[in-house]
């Protein structure tokens, strides 16, 4: 065992080196990996800045594109456009920034702001004196100014006309007038001469409008042609100013690409000297661990040799172990066996001679006797009932029986050993046990007076408590006591055979300590369970859980029942649901003389069309099955209008199942198994509302087939004493056991623990009912407690059921029917 130990501590400790080695590499790959990752991840934001630049870049481009069309225009669509361009590359320039942390490149984007803020500047004076030359009037007023001139110079002109024409009339008017020639000739030449003057004044103002008109227009040309100037001038300096930015663009886009370039190479070469070195450090770690591997390996294959050894040797220690038991149980057998039998007749003589005597010392010595006669006697039965329950071969016997009547029988007799020690045993039955339940009562009986009488023999003062209710489906029984307790490094041990607290325990209070060892075997048999508390000083509690089975029976006295079947059942039509076919078969057995027709089903998910097809009065159904189980098909009967008023029986071999849950499910009533053929037909009989009388005058003899492992009596009373019925039933039995102990062997192998669940669970009520105890308990374990098995202990567990299960099939072959 030591060197076991040893085994499993190098072992575990060689992992957790091993282990640690593992984390230690698997931390110092990711550290190594993560410095790596991070020149890659700066390369990446690095790439960022340059896809930034060239977005930026685009950006200008297409500002520029915008701004020709928006010159060309003057459109306000245009320029606005244009200005939100401009400010989208502001804008880009500004996220450009956050992105680097070079002071040189920060300054070159500032200058590039500064540069396009000008540029804004100059768009806007450029399109203002587009807009003030296009919008310009310097020729339409050169023209008015000539217009108004030339006004001038008419009306000049019509009031001469005038003057002379009045002249000219005058001196016309003279001439015809004049009878001198001499005036007349004056007169005459006075009329040219005004002429000549008006022709000469005329001409003037001619060439006065000539001059006026050529400097007006000059003057227009002159202005339009410093518009024009001054446009062209500003669109130059904006033509000069954008390819110093676009070149001041390049030479950052440049610095910034040979920027990171540098520092790639820089990286590159930090990376590849940081690769290097983990791999050297890997190779290092990877040594080690082999190196570790290789000592872990030779001191483990030195430590299993040895343990091979120590093995062999435990195995010759192992089987003297087992002779020395085989002895030991014999020796019991026959101490025991010899001992009852002169025994009884020593209790009797003595008692024929207590009768005799007449003198108080000779009745004293009688008492004495007594004494020693009745402790020997606990003695052989301790020693038997120890013996039995090491191999199994205890049979409980159950049977209807009123709970509260064991109960007063039990503890009455105690009270009168309580007085005696001068304290009170006090017991407190609850109503809801006042009834009939089904189980073994003298195993009952017997675990509750070993507790009880340890209790009172362990209280000097006080009382001793009893207090018996049902709780969460199961009997509860406590028994509590204001004894010496049990002092705490003690209490581990207080279930162990021949084993009690401490060694003078048996010098003060007697006893082998048997009792508590042989009371925890019979309640787990039962298939309950049993904890303790104590506190050193105060006293000790006991706490039995059992499982509540009631019996629905009336009778209790003949335990059997008289079903008129001709007139009560001939005529119903019964359907049963399970996908075991061994259990279809027993409740066909069962029913088929009873009924008019038995109808089975070993999957459920054909209910619906064989509910379509057929009626029923009712259906019997398993609960727990693969494809639809049981709660799946009450689902199904009571949400269908058509079927859901046929009354539904559920059977199960749970027993902690609450029976009020089935029925708000909607069954009718729930069968426990192993399936008593008395309390099936009850509950049919009360569901189809049918008399059920006590069988006072039917008594038939019932064949026994008892033996040490196993009972055939139940099968022979399902099948009302047919033994061609009960031979189908236990052929039946010993071909699916065969099938399933194969299957049960395979999904170990598997480690399949579902299947193993499954396949106990749908061989243990054959099992009950046949009263195959020594293997009941055994695949109960393996129905509730598979996953505590580990793969190895599993198929070891199984193998071995499998040879047992064998050896109750070839004892059941040979029995003669």
């Amino acid at each position: 065992m030591n060197n076991d130990k040893s085994i499993k501590l190098k072992l575990t400790l060689g992992y957790i080196l091993l282990g640690a080695t593992a984390l230690f590499s698997i931390w110092y790959l990711l550290t190594e990996i993560k410095k790596i990752n991070s020149p890659r991840e700066e390369l990446l934001r690095e790439n960022d800045v340059i896809f930034a630049v060239g977005n930026t870049i685009n950006t200008i481009y297409g500002t520029e594109s915008i701004g020709r069309i928006a010159l060309i225009t003057t459109s306000n669509k245009d320029i606005n456009r244009y200005k939100n361009q401009l400010d989208s590359v502001k804008k880009q320039l500004n996220n450009f920034k956050d992105l680097i942390d070079n002071e040189l490149i920060i300054h070159k984007i500032d200058t590039i702001q500064i540069l396009l803020s000008d540029k804004e500047k100059n768009f806007n004076e450029i399109v203002y004196l587009k807009k003030k030359y296009i919008n310009s009037d310097n020729f339409n007023q050169a023209f008015e100014k000539f217009r108004n001139e030339k006004k001038k110079l008419d009306s000049y002109a019509d009031v001469n006309i005038e003057n002379v024409q009045s002249e000219k009339k005058s001196l016309i008017q003279r001439i015809f007038n004049s009878t001198d020639e001499e005036e007349e000739k004056r007169n005459l030449e006075k009329v040219i001469q005004n002429r000549i003057k008006i022709e000469e004044q005329h001409q003037l103002k001619r060439d006065s409008l000539a001059n006026q008109a050529e400097q007006i227009f000059n003057e227009a040309i002159q202005k339009e042609s410093k518009l024009q100037n001054q446009y062209i001038e500003k669109e130059e300096r904006l033509f000069i100013e954008n390819k110093y930015l676009t070149e001041e663009i390049k030479l950052l886009l440049a610095q910034i690409e040979q920027n990171v370039i540098d520092n790639s190479t820089e990286k590159i070469r930090i990376s590849k000297e940081k690769i290097e070195k983990t791999t050297t450090d890997v190779i290092y770690v990877g040594a080690v661990a082999l190196l570790f591997v290789i000592i872990l390996g030779f001191i483990v294959i030195r430590d299993l040799n040895r343990s091979h050894r120590y093995k062999k040797e435990l195995e010759l220690l192992n089987s003297d172990l087992e002779k020395l038991m085989r002895q030991k149980s014999m020796f019991f057998a026959t101490v025991t066996h010899d001992i009852v039998s002169p025994l009884n007749s020593l209790v009797g003589f003595t008692e024929l001679l207590e009768n005799t005597l007449q003198t108080k010392t000779q009745k004293k010595y009688i008492k004495n006797i007594k004494y020693s006669t009745a402790y020997i006697r606990n003695l052989s039965n301790d020693l038997i009932d120890f013996s039995k329950l090491e191999y199994n071969k205890i049979v409980l016997k159950k049977q209807t029986f009123q709970f509260l009547e064991l109960m007063e029988s039990t503890f009455e007799p105690l009270t009168d050993t309580a007085n005696q020690k001068n304290i009170d045993l006090n017991y407190k039955i609850d109503e809801s046990l006042n009834d009939y339940f089904y189980s073994d009562p003298y195993r009952i009986k017997q675990i509750l007076t070993n507790i009880t009488t340890n209790a009172i023999k362990f209280t000097n003062q006080g009382e001793v408590m009893v207090d018996a209710t049902i709780e969460n489906n199961e009997i509860k029984i406590t028994i509590e006591d204001t004894g010496i307790g049990i002092e705490k490094e003690h209490q581990s041990e207080i279930f162990k055979e021949f084993k009690q607290a401490h060694g003078a325990i048996e010098k003060i209070y007697g006893g082998t300590g048997l009792g508590l060892n042989i009371s925890k075997g019979l309640v787990e048999l039962l298939g309950g369970r049993i904890a303790f508390e104590s506190e050193y000083g105060k006293g000790t509690r006991f706490t039995i859980y059992l499982p509540k089975v009631r019996k629905t029976i009336d009778s209790v006295e003949n335990n059997k029942l008289y079903f008129d079947n001709d007139k009560q059942l001939i005529h119903k039509k019964i359907l049963i649901i399970d996908d075991d076919s061994m259990q279809l078969q027993l409740i066909s057995e069962i029913l088929k003389d009873k009924v008019a027709q038995i109808s089975t089903l070993n999957n459920g998910e054909l209910l619906d069309s064989i509910l379509q097809t057929e009626s029923f009065d009712l259906i019997v159904s398993d609960i727990q099955m693969p494809n639809c189980n049981g709660y799946q098909i009450i689902e199904k009967i009571r949400s269908n209008t058509a079927y859901q008023n046929i009354p539904v029986i559920a059977f199960t071999g749970k027993i902690d199942l609450d029976e009020k849950e089935f029925q708000k499910l909607g069954f009718n009533a729930v069968i426990h198994k192993p399936i008593e053929i008395d309390n099936l037909l009850f509950e049919i009989h009360r569901i189809l509302e049918i008399n059920i009388v006590n069988q006072t005058t039917k008594n038939e003899i019932q064949k026994n087939f008892d033996f040490d492992d196993f009972s055939l009596t139940k099968i022979f009373a399902f099948c009302d004493n047919d033994e061609t019925a009960a031979k189908n039933i236990i052929n039946l039995f010993i071909e699916e056991t065969f099938e399933n102990i194969e299957q049960l062997e395979s999904a170990s192998f598997e480690y399949d623990l579902k299947s193993i669940e499954n396949i106990s669970h749908k061989m243990l009520p054959m099992f009950k009912q046949l009263e195959i105890i020594s293997l009941v308990g055994k695949l109960f374990k393996l129905e509730r407690e598979a996953q505590n098995f580990d793969k190895e202990s599993l198929i070891k567990y199984v193998s071995i059921l499998k040879i047992e299960i064998e050896q109750i099939i070839y004892k059941i072959q040979k029995v003669e029917l």
